[in-house]
């Protein structure tokens, strides 16, 4: 798969490649175009997939030292997501559940280096064949759809997928965009309270100029910082030609306490307070500098007049003071 910035074409370098169509709490991403129509079975399904993928892997590797491991690292290095993968058994190699925390995302303008440059992974890392690969930017976009691609072997692995606090959404690129049609969350999955508590964000709260160009529902999520569960699957479809599909799935998570600061009453005292906020900030950047250099005159010349006044009143209760 391949990625460019500020494009909503999602990730993939088949020939075959559809958009995403949303029906319910499933998404779909086809993979790879088919030249026959085959039988579906367990045996078949793991036969096509090193075929077309090699084993144990789920995507098409431009260089196949690129593993999932080489673009989760990508991720870590740049202090952009924190991974944890969880085992059934410590005996185990793939990882029943795993969680994907957002630090942030990082857009071109703030990429400390050349956008083509290749980068090296740290020394200490070196262990590794995926490790002797180097990286740039680009990578590090591609980063974000390659490194949901692993499974268990019977197809059952989910992530919990959740925006750190410290993580400023506003500050993210366009691709982003693209990026939550896939892997973000769908309102279908909300609890009644919490579909409460978002119409309450989406019809109240105030966006800044630069979190215009993201959906209410990724920042919701983004300011509020619950979780979702993700997980995908692979199947085959004709249509009309054969594919095998990739088919995303997102659901709530049942052992989820909701935080209180999610009640529909603590929205509104929340959105109240933020409003009043960006309310200030965009007065402030709106004015001129002609109208900035008043308003400190203006101010100046207040503060002034509250000194002579207090003087006046000293002055006034010293000579009270002396006729008495």
């Amino acid at each position: 798969m391949s990625i460019s910035i500020d494009t909503t074409t999602p990730a993939a370098t088949d020939d075959c490649l559809k958009e995403p169509k949303l029906t319910s709490n499933t998404k779909h991403d086809s993979t790879a175009c088919l030249g026959a129509w085959y039988t579906w079975d367990w045996i078949l399904q793991t036969t096509l997939e090193e075929k077309y993928f090699g084993k144990n892997n789920f995507f098409k590797p431009n260089n196949t030292d690129e593993t999932v491991l080489f673009f989760q690292t990508i991720l870590e290095i740049t202090d952009s997501v924190s991974f944890k993968h969880f085992y059934l058994n410590e005996n185990h190699t793939n990882a029943a559940y795993s969680t994907f925390k957002i630090h942030k995302i990082i857009a071109p303008c703030d990429w400390e280096y050349d956008l083509n440059d290749n980068l090296n992974f740290p020394e200490d890392l070196k262990n590794l064949p995926c490790y002797n690969v180097p990286f740039n930017y680009w990578d590090y976009c591609q980063t974000w759809y390659n490194s949901f691609l692993i499974q268990s072997p019977k197809h059952k692995h989910t992530w919990l997928i959740f925006f750190d606090p410290t993580c400023n959404l506003s500050k993210s690129p366009y691709w982003f965009i693209p990026w939550w049609n896939y892997f973000g969350s769908v309102t279908e999955i909300f609890k009644p309270n919490i579909q409460k508590s978002f119409q309450i964000f989406k019809t109240n709260f105030i966006l800044s100029e630069e979190e215009n160009k993201f959906l209410p529902l990724s920042l919701f999520y983004s300011k509020f910082h619950f979780p979702w569960v993700f997980s995908w699957t692979l199947e085959f479809t004709s249509d009309p030609i054969p594919v095998i599909r990739r088919k995303f799935r997102v659901k709530w998570w049942n052992k989820y306490k909701i935080s209180s600061n999610l009640y529909p009453s603590n929205i509104h005292t929340w959105i109240k307070e933020q409003n009043s906020k960006i309310q200030t900030l965009n007065q402030t950047q709106n004015q001129t500098p002609e109208t900035t250099f008043f308003l400190a005159q203006k101010s100046k010349m207040l503060a002034m007049l509250a000194d002579t006044v207090t003087l006046l009143r000293i002055f006034s209760t010293i000579s009270c003071r002396n006729t008495r």
